[in-house]
């Protein structure tokens, strides 16, 4: 059965997270990705959980408070205030980008804040930290956003920073309600990563400007164009001086750190053995 886009996503940063870690979730929503990232770090880290809209946080606080999490630090803030409230040597931060479905869908996120946002959230990460975009395309600003976050992660400078991209190539060139993906194309900026299953996106809802159906002419690129994407990016655990200490500073569990790329394969492949 297809892999959820977050899912995905949380395979990535289940590698960089640890008890004890602190992490952003940058658009809390109803909160999926803050339980998350609770779990993750444990009693002893600690989340940060941004979102403009109060109906959003207090789904969210609730749905914590159900599963007993109470290691979250709650922030009725633009995301493009990261800075005010998060220190640095943050393990991972999460972004899912567009608008919450159960609220305001003219509230949905926009290129400026979300560029300023991801450059704070990649400035507070700590070397091995891991930081994860969902982008939708299918709707004007979210077409917006995606074409601003490519250009921009483009430019990051390799192997300062590893930079993946996960989208759906075939199927119906005009995401559902969940953005489903069936099939992903990654890229780097310099490490190709070599990715098989199937994706699908849930989280964030992005409208379609306007209905498509695929056809065998152009169909793959109004696909690709339209659907969901999934930025991975990895600040390298090798600074200035050598190689930070595995315990340390590498987030990815790993002596060699900073290696996304064999994490990743590993971790899809360790998902198709489970649904199997």
């Amino acid at each position: 059965m297809p892999i959820p886009m977050t899912e995905l996503a949380h395979r990535i940063l289940d590698r960089a997270l640890r008890p004890g870690d602190r992490a952003v979730d940058a658009t809390a929503g109803s909160g999926r990705d803050t339980v998350f990232l609770a779990e993750r770090v444990g009693p002893s880290g600690v989340v940060y959980a941004f979102d403009i809209q109060p109906e959003a946080l207090e789904r969210a606080r609730r749905r914590l408070e159900r599963r007993g999490l109470a290691n979250v630090r709650w922030f009725m803030h633009d995301h493009a205030e990261l800075p005010r409230f998060v220190p640095p040597g943050i393990a991972a931060a999460v972004f899912n980008l567009g608008f919450w479905p159960e609220g305001r869908p003219d509230l949905t996120t926009r290129t400026p804040t979300t560029l300023a946002a991801v450059k704070a959230a990649l400035a507070l990460l700590r070397p091995g930290g891991v930081l994860t975009v969902i982008a939708y395309p299918g709707h004007p600003e979210g077409a917006r956003e995606a074409e601003a976050l490519e250009r921009f992660f483009a430019v990051l400078p390799h192997p300062a920073y590893h930079v993946y991209t996960f989208r759906r190539m075939n199927g119906p060139d005009r995401p559902g309600k969940d953005g489903t993906a069936p099939s992903p194309d990654s890229r780097g900026n310099g490490d190709p990563i070599a990715a098989t299953g199937r994706l699908e996106g849930d989280g964030a809802v992005a409208a379609s400007d306007r209905p498509e159906t695929a056809g065998p002419t152009g169909s793959s690129e109004r696909t690709a164009r339209r659907s969901p994407i999934l930025y991975a990016v990895q600040k390298s655990a090798v600074q200035k001086g050598g190689m930070h200490g595995a315990d340390k500073h590498d987030t990815m569990g790993e002596e060699n750190a900073g290696d996304l790329e064999t994490r990743t394969s590993e971790t899809l492949n360790s998902g198709r053995e489970g649904m199997r």
